[in-house]
């Protein structure tokens, strides 16, 4: 594998915000002649950690890597996610996945990302690991689409209130 310019995330649905963040990806590494890739998780962290408060999939694990590619990335990892991945603190998922599975030199996140265990890793401490690991660190504000933040959490709000109209357009 090329160095890459990563994201990671779970991508649930990946709905309209995860397309912009995706497409962020697809350009920088256009940019800088590095490989565009994507990192997500199955299952869901939540089945491993909590799982009485485990969503169900919005779609499947191919659709969702399908769709992942149709936006542009070439690489994409599915990391199985077990108890030993969870216990991973934020230091050592970057030093074992972020650069060395992946080889990330750019690493673009939502805003809201959170990394490690017990998800003590933020924007903050991916950039401070960043610079110790040399991968520069770029953050992607929050989308929003007639006002609403669009989040995997907002489609399965909408979905379950049956308003799935404003689910599909936030998809």
């Amino acid at each position: 594998m090329r160095e890459t310019v990563l994201t990671i995330g779970k991508f649930d649905g990946v709905h309209a915000g995860h397309a912009f963040l995706l497409a962020q990806v697809a350009s920088v590494a256009k940019e800088r002649g590095l490989q565009p890739a994507a990192m997500t998780f199955d299952p869901h962290p939540a089945c491993v950690v909590a799982p009485e408060r485990a969503p169900r999939a919005l779609i499947s694990l191919e659709e969702r890597c399908a769709r992942i590619r149709a936006l542009g990335i070439e690489e994409v990892f599915v990391l199985p996610f077990t108890q030993e991945i969870s216990r991973l603190s934020p230091e050592e998922f970057v030093s074992q996945y972020i650069r060395g599975r992946m080889r990330a030199r750019v690493v673009i996140v939502g805003h809201d990302f959170c990394f490690g265990y017990k998800q003590a890793g933020d924007a903050r401490v991916l950039t401070e690991l960043g610079g110790r690991y040399g991968f520069e660190t770029r953050l992607v504000a929050a989308v929003k689409l007639r006002g609403l933040i669009v989040s995997t959490s907002e489609v399965r709000r909408r979905i379950e209130s049956g308003d799935v109209s404003m689910a599909a357009r936030l998809l």
